[in-house]
């Protein structure tokens, strides 16, 4: 049996590649490359946890009458990272321009564009507090330090969001050569001119939120969030080299999330950089607690 072996961007917030093996009533997914989550059909149709595979070692899985399918896939699938197949984007749209700001979502291109119900575009989980910005140090210092702290992800997700605001508009986008991409009859408050409208590469961010903005420390703002997110982003193909070459040195920051997804990156830019950060990593992973 053929398997489907594809990879889509995971959004709201972005979380890097998650790469996917499909047999007909199975899948497993991984974004690491390593560790796989694997899914089966249901009686009624439903993709259901079967449990876990991993590289090498295998794993068992339970209630999945499509096992032998599934797992000759995970053991014969082709070399990692699978092509990206999530060609229609949807982006939240600047107020002042109309154009892409922050991409919301990806889909495959078989699929109709799903109906879009909350246009914020959200950083990073609500749970997750972690993110700290050195563009916002001076302001912290200035503040009253009897004042309630203000995280610092929260900053962020004010600034892109009202960007769109006051009612956001979203449009969904069917990308293609060159980078450039069609604006589909499909999203939140369209504008009649936005329908079928083709927008060079040039006028879509090439990472997940735009980088320029009028002020100088908006933009630095934005620039802390991409370096904070820099080990997944590497996971994606068809980056400048120049783009790729500064996450390289932004994700140093953070060797542990670069050693979980090396696997799966399509190029590097500095190969005995990467390297030697990846043995650093190893080694105080194993390193005994002190």
């Amino acid at each position: 049996m053929n398997a489907d072996c594809y990879a889509i961007r995971q959004l709201s917030p972005y979380r890097g590649m998650l790469f996917v093996i499909e047999v007909e009533h199975a899948l497993a997914h991984s974004s690491d490359g390593h560790v796989w989550q694997v899914h089966c059909k249901n009686p009624f149709s439903r993709y259901w946890p079967a449990g876990e595979w991993i590289e090498g070692e295998g794993g068992v899985l339970t209630h999945c009458q499509h096992q032998a399918a599934i797992l000759h896939a995970l053991e014969n699938h082709p070399p990692l990272p699978f092509p990206a197949r999530d060609t229609l984007e949807l982006w939240l749209l600047d107020k002042q321009h109309g154009l892409p700001l922050a991409l919301l979502k990806t889909q495959r291109e078989y699929s109709a564009p799903e109906t879009v119900g909350d246009p914020s575009w959200y950083p990073f989980a609500l749970t997750d507090t972690a993110f700290t910005a050195p563009s916002l140090t001076a302001a912290d210092a200035r503040r009253d330090p009897r004042a309630w702290p203000v995280p610092h992800r929260d900053v962020l997700s004010r600034l892109v969001n009202e960007a769109a605001r006051p009612l956001p508009a979203a449009q969904w986008f069917r990308r293609g050569a060159h980078h450039s991409g069609v604006g589909l009859d499909a999203g939140l408050r369209l504008n009649p001119a936005w329908v079928g409208r083709t927008l060079s590469g040039a006028d879509f961010p090439e990472l997940p939120v735009r980088e320029t903005w009028r002020e100088a420390q908006h933009a630095a703002l934005i620039r802390d969030y991409l370096n904070w997110i820099a080990p997944e982003l590497l996971t994606q193909s068809g980056l400048r080299n120049s783009t790729r070459k500064r996450l390289e040195t932004a994700a140093a920051e953070h060797p542990e999330r670069l050693l979980k997804i090396y696997r799966v990156l399509p190029e590097v830019v500095d190969a005995p950089h990467l390297n030697a950060l990846l043995v650093a990593a190893r080694l105080t992973q194993t390193a005994p607690p002190i």
